[in-house]
Parts: structure tokens; C-alpha cells; sequence
């Protein structure tokens, strides 16, 4: 099936069952005319589905997919065609990606800087440290199964100084996650954290 044929289907397959049922629907049992619309409205959903992913490419060029039905207006050398376009998609492909949402993720400081001195020293509780050392490999074995702005930030709760976002960056490394492309968020939380947060985020 040619990609014209599938963007034609979108909408002729909805339009076809409209019209059966509009013609005989009094004559046609109650089950039948539930088949004939589930059938047709769900085609043109999975004609959409296999539409969008065939021109996903094309779409993150910024290219335009449309196929064109017949000439809607036509005055000596002005010609308006009717046809479907895909290119109103873009936008959204370009703002969203191919993801339905950004996910955020949230530790506390006091986790991370607990999990860096048993994973180096091999001191204190090494359960939790390998917990958090599980969670930064699915992030990574996500980023690279969805793509790498699947994640929006991480955000380090109980933050008071550099080294919270230093040991974040050591785990997620260990972990393989893309750094480039999730952003350590410090949340400071008490009053005088808040007061020295400025130093603490210009410090290097």
C-alpha cells in the first residue's frame, strides 16, 4: 500500500462507514452497525498511527507530507487542490518530540552522597546505594530506547552545597546516563540554603 493510499484511508474510511450507515443503517442489526463503525473509525486510527511513524523522518526535517484527493477551485491559472497535510504535525514533533511527555526524577541529596561513599570506601548500607545505581541505568536504558530528551531535569531535593550536584554527576556516569541532555536541578530547601544558594550555584 502506497503512503498516498494510506493518508487517503484516513479519512475515506470513516467517511465510508458514515455513508453504509447513513444509507441502510435502519436496515442493519444492531451488532452489524457496531462492527461497521468500530471497523472504520479504528482503520483510520491505525492508518494515522502507521502514516506518522512511516513520515517521522521527514516530519523532524521540517519536511512537508501531504497527498493530494482532487482540484477544489479552479479560475484560469489559480488552482486549489484538496489534500491531506501532515505538516501541522511538525510544530508539535518539534516542541514534543516523539514522546507523549518529559519525565522529571527526584532524589534527596542525603541519598546520592550516602550511595557515593559506600560505592567508593564499600562503607555503610550497600543495598540502597545499589538501588540508586538500578535507577540510573534504567534512566540510561530509557534514554537510549526513547531517545535522550525523554528526561527533563533531575532534581536533587535537600540541596545545600556543590557537592550534591557533584555526586549526582559521579552516579549518573557510573550509570551511563546522558548528562548532556538531562539537567541536575538543585532544590534548596531550607532557609539558609536559600540564602546561600547563589554561592552555591556559582561555586565550581
Amino acid at each position: 500500500m502506497s503512503p498516498s493510499t494510506n493518508l487517503a484511508g484516513i479519512i475515506l474510511a470513516p467517511l465510508l462507514g458514515a455513508l453504509i450507515l447513513g444509507l441502510f443503517g435502519k436496515r442493519l442489526r444492531e451488532s452489524v452497525i457496531g462492527f461497521i463503525a468500530c471497523t472504520t473509525v479504528g482503520t483510520s486510527a491505525l492508518l494515522s498511527f502507521y502514516a506518522f511513524f512511516t513520515h517521522r523522518h521527514a516530519l523532524e526535517a521540517g519536511e512537508k507530507v501531504s497527498v493530494y484527493f482532487f482540484t477544489w477551485i479552479r479560475a484560469g491559472s489559480f488552482r486549489a487542490g484538496a489534500s491531506l497535510l501532515l505538516d501541522p504535525l511538525i510544530q508539535n514533533v518539534r516542541t514534543f518530540g516523539f514522546h507523549l511527555h518529559r519525565l522529571d526524577v527526584r532524589q534527596h541529596a542525603r541519598t546520592h552522597a550516602q550511595a557515593v561513599q559506600a560505592l567508593r570506601s564499600g562503607t555503610g548500607p550497600v543495598d540502597p546505594a545499589r538501588d540508586v545505581l538500578d535507577t540510573m541505568r534504567k534512566i540510561a536504558e530509557l534514554q537510549m530506547a526513547f531517545g535522550p530528551k525523554v528526561f527533563g531535569s533531575f532534581i536533587v531535593s535537600g540541596a545545600a552545597r556543590a557537592d550534591d550536584i557533584l555526586s549526582l554527576v559521579w552516579l549518573a556516569e557510573l550509570g551511563g546516563i546522558d548528562l548532556t541532555h538531562i539537567m541536575p536541578v538543585p532544590l534548596f530547601e531550607s532557609i539558609d540554603d536559600l540564602r546561600q544558594s547563589a554561592t552555591t550555584c556559582a561555586s565550581r
